[in-house]
């Protein structure tokens, strides 16, 4: 399903089920409500969230990731993030959120990260 909303487009997919919801456009008071929207119908637990379309994250959409991860983690799940452009980094790492949002170079690799790797076991 896909929303174009002037300066803002979103799109939600389902990779190896999990939710990706992928933004194009800037997060910033104007399409911090919409983003919200989209962030809060998808239902908790894991989410990702492509941002390679996004060049600029204000402070309405930082606290907006902070908020679905708080929620995600309430049920055990969690929101990654991915793709993120140099300004948007730095923007989650001046707030301290890199720790929270759990950011990945591309989609593949915030799925890949959610495969659990069982420990290896001793010889016998």
């Amino acid at each position: 399903m896909t929303y174009d909303l002037g300066e803002l487009s979103v799109r939600h997919d389902q990779l190896d089920h999990v939710p990706v919801l992928r933004l194009r456009g800037d997060i910033d008071m104007a399409t911090c409500s919409t983003v919200a929207a989209a962030l809060w119908a998808r239902p908790r637990g894991l989410l990702v969230v492509d941002l390679t379309e996004v060049g600029f994250v204000g402070s309405c959409g930082l606290v907006l990731l902070a908020q679905t991860q708080q929620r995600a983690a309430a049920v055990g799940g969690r929101v990654l993030v991915a793709g993120c452009q140099p300004a948007v980094l730095r923007a989650l790492e001046v707030t301290d959120l890199l720790s929270v949002v759990s950011p990945h170079p591309t989609v593949a690799d915030a799925l890949a990260s959610l495969i659990e790797i069982p420990a290896p076991r001793a010889p016998r």
